[in-house]
């Protein structure tokens, strides 16, 4: 039992926590609420019989003369128009519109029927006419033969009138001098009969309205701010980081709202930007809850298209009409969170179809190796932290879709109110449980981190052995020149070449190189290529001692052996590693390139403006165990001509050898100032951005380039046309190691 109660409080304690915090916070916003609610405070002024609201009102419009004593007046409009006060857009559209140059408004309403008896209960005694922030000239309110006057801008118009006149009459009479334009009040509140004592309270129920929207607006700004500070510390959270961005755009639309309301004029940019960071956080939430529900409906590029189309797309919307605009910006609201709880739904549904799926797997094992009770506490918190986001999503749809369809019934909404500050909580705390069911992996990866920094101690000593078996540049040797590049896939490579001169026991000098591609790329094909560089130099040191008392030593025969030496070295291995490779004499006195192909590639032998593809047939290294015999071919280079082998990683992915080969000579014939060293260049281009699209396409890529050695100046200059267009690449791909050209200083 007490094991039981062990297990269960892991998760009830921060269940009861939350619980107990979102209590709170609803209490809180509840007795805030009470206090300052101007629809609660509206309600009990109209329930007390203290109030009665004036909407209905008739008016017509005057164009005078206040310049002539006495003051001429013209009839803009014969028949009064009813108008729902206060309704500012209405009536500034009918005067620019209907009515152009008038500055006089005659307003009359007549009571009706339930007015009378309010007014008649107040028979005896005074009542008071208050019109809110009325925005106006002058204010002349006629009660029968009396007259009221009231002048000021955006001040409260306040008339007491005894009750027993407007019972007489019947009506009232307000005439509104305005300068352009006419505003009637804010617009929730009307003209309003009350008691003397309740008009103070009528007439404080928009700055009530306002007080509590700015402190709404600092939970909107203040709860971004903390999101933010946690995302700081916790960046490892891809929810936390989409819920900091959903909080900043709501920031910014609160922020140009109050703007707004406090008489800022915004332009139209300023519009187009408070609608755009509407449509940025209707997508961001729809990300975030997919995050926190792990359901991979959309890649993301896909999330980035869809974030972006979301707010251009309601960017455009903020040029439509204002009450368009109003209805999609609400529907858009109501939509995201709606589809939040449906997403939520489908997480939920999903972990316990896998929890199920889980207890059937596991049901005869025993208690201590049964993963459900490793997993359990896991899925808990899963499914907790899609409730809680799950709640605050349904809550707030909820709330969007009452303001939506009964806003004709309810002017006033309360700002403060729970429901529709639930969202960033409910949020914040669901993103920490996701947090939290990762945290138990950081010691995991801690470990994991240790053993990979250790790793990557042994393989950063592994390149640079690997290095040291590559060539370095030194002075030219046998006639001829050459340059290189190297770009291993990852920190060990599979890719190994090698050039170098020797002199023959006949005093010949000759240079010979090789390049070498091992299966696959890491440790265990850089062990491979540091057993090819081994029998590489062996075979070297016997070419150079080998005695002949003729004046030419058969190149052809001695270069069919260097293959067969790699590969008895190679099936030696307790763990067979199979590669291909080139092998290739130069000789500087008869102009002749030997050539023996291991499976490999073939060279590339071009002029500038021809290319020939020169290979001969053979089987790859390491594969069989019987002894092999590896054909060598021959053929006289031009003094014009530089030979260009490679490993496959240059080869396009999904081309074959030869139509690469017949593009590069396509390429060649057509542009006649193109270069085969350009098109290698931009053929590494090519392949690092592929590679970096498809990893699983990812393969080491060298080049060696040999060329004979003409005049000194002519010779140099074309080094620094190869070394230029490395240069050039080292420039646009930053990530390449500069030790990779074999160009200017020696390594």
């Amino acid at each position: 039992m007490r094991k039981l109660l062990r297990q269960k409080a892991k998760w009830l304690l921060p269940v009861s926590t939350l619980l107990l915090i979102g209590f709170l916070f609803a209490d809180l916003l509840n007795r805030q609420s009470e206090r300052s609610n101007p629809n609660s405070l509206r309600a009990q002024l109209l329930q007390e019989d203290a109030l009665v609201e004036l909407s209905q009102w008739s008016f017509r419009f005057q164009k005078c003369d206040y310049q002539n004593q006495p003051t001429k007046c013209e009839h803009l409009s014969l028949k009064p128009e009813l108008l729902s006060l206060p309704n500012p857009n209405s009536i500034r559209s009918l005067i620019s519109q209907t009515y152009p140059g008038a500055n006089l408004a005659v307003g009359e309403y007549t009571f009706n029927e339930g007015e009378l008896e309010w007014l008649k209960k107040k028979e005896g005694q005074m009542v008071t006419f208050s019109i809110p922030h009325s925005v106006q000239f002058a204010l002349f309110v006629f009660v029968g033969k009396r007259v009221y006057n009231a002048t000021g801008v955006g001040v409260h118009s306040v008339v007491h009138i005894p009750a027993a006149d407007l019972i007489a009459i019947k009506h009232l009479r307000v005439e509104y001098e305005f300068d352009h334009l006419a505003w009637f009040g804010p617009p929730d509140l009307p003209p309003a009969l009350s008691t003397p004592e309740a008009s103070t309270t009528y007439l404080s129920l928009r700055e009530k309205q306002v007080g509590s929207a700015n402190l709404a607006r600092q939970i909107h700004i203040g709860f971004p701010f903390l999101i933010a500070a946690i995302s700081l510390v916790l960046d490892h959270s891809l929810a936390f980081g989409l819920l900091s961005i959903f909080g900043a755009s709501q920031a910014v639309s609160s922020f140009l709202t109050f703007l707004s309301d406090i008489g800022v004029g915004l332009g139209s940019g300023w519009t187009v930007v408070s609608f755009a960071v509407n449509g940025l956080a209707f997508a961001t939430l729809l990300i975030l809850v997919l995050e926190l529900t792990e359901l991979r409906v959309l890649k993301r590029r896909t999330e980035w298209l869809f974030t972006f189309g979301s707010t251009v797309a309601f960017g455009a919307v903020s040029q439509l009409g204002a009450e368009l605009i109003l209805k999609i910006d609400s529907y858009a609201e109501m939509i995201s969170t709606g589809v939040g709880v449906v997403l939520v739904g489908i997480g939920l549904g999903r972990i316990l179809a896998k929890r199920r799926e889980s207890k059937k797997r596991t049901t005869d094992l025993p208690e201590e190796s049964n993963p459900s009770n490793v997993g359990g506490v896991s899925d808990v918190i899963k499914a907790l932290r899609m409730s809680l986001a799950g709640v605050g999503l349904l809550v707030h749809c909820v709330a969007n879709a009452q303001d939506l369809f009964l806003i004709q019934t309810d002017s006033f909404r309360d700002s403060l109110d729970w429901k529709h500050n639930i969202l960033f909580p409910a949020l914040i705390s669901a993103c920490l449980l996701e947090v939290g069911s990762t945290s138990r992996k950081m010691f995991v990866f801690a470990r994991q981190m240790v053993d990979k920094a250790l790793i990557e101690k042994d393989l950063e000593v592994g390149k640079i052995v690997q290095q040291r078996m590559l060539p370095q540049r030194k002075a030219i040797k046998a006639g001829w020149q050459w340059r290189s590049v190297y770009l291993p896939a990852t920190a060990l490579a599979g890719d190994w070449y090698d050039v170098r001169a020797l002199k023959l026991a006949c005093g010949r000098e000759i240079l010979v190189a090789c390049l070498a591609d091992v299966t696959g790329h890491g440790v265990g094909a850089a062990l491979a290529t540091s057993v090819i560089s081994s029998h590489w130099g062996l075979w070297c040191d016997e070419l150079q001692k080998t005695d002949t008392h003729e004046e030419t030593i058969d190149l052809e025969h001695n270069l069919g052996l260097a293959p067969q030496r790699i590969n008895r070295g190679l099936l030696a291995l307790r763990q067979n590693e199979n590669c291909t490779a080139i092998f290739i004499i130069l000789d500087r006195d008869s102009m002749t390139v030997t050539l023996a192909s291991a499976g490999h590639p073939g060279a590339l032998i071009s002029n500038g403006r021809s290319l020939e593809y020169f290979t001969s047939q053979g089987n790859r290294l390491g594969v069989d165990g019987t002894e092999s015999v590896w054909p060598v071919a021959s053929r006289p280079l031009q003094p014009n001509e530089h030979i260009t082998i490679y490993s496959d990683g240059i080869i396009p992915v999904g081309k074959t050898v030869s139509a690469w080969a017949a593009h590069l000579k396509r390429t060649l014939r057509k542009n006649k100032d193109t270069e085969l060293k350009d098109c290698l260049v931009k053929q590494l281009k090519d392949n690092r951005r592929d590679f970096r699209q498809d990893r699983r396409n990812e393969d080491d890529m060298t080049v060696v380039a040999i060329w004979p050695q003409e005049a000194a100046d002519k010779s140099e200059k074309v080094a620094k046309n190869w070394c230029r267009s490395f240069h050039l690449l080292k420039k646009q791909e930053p990530a390449f190691d500069p030790s990779i050209f074999d160009c200017g200083r020696p390594r």
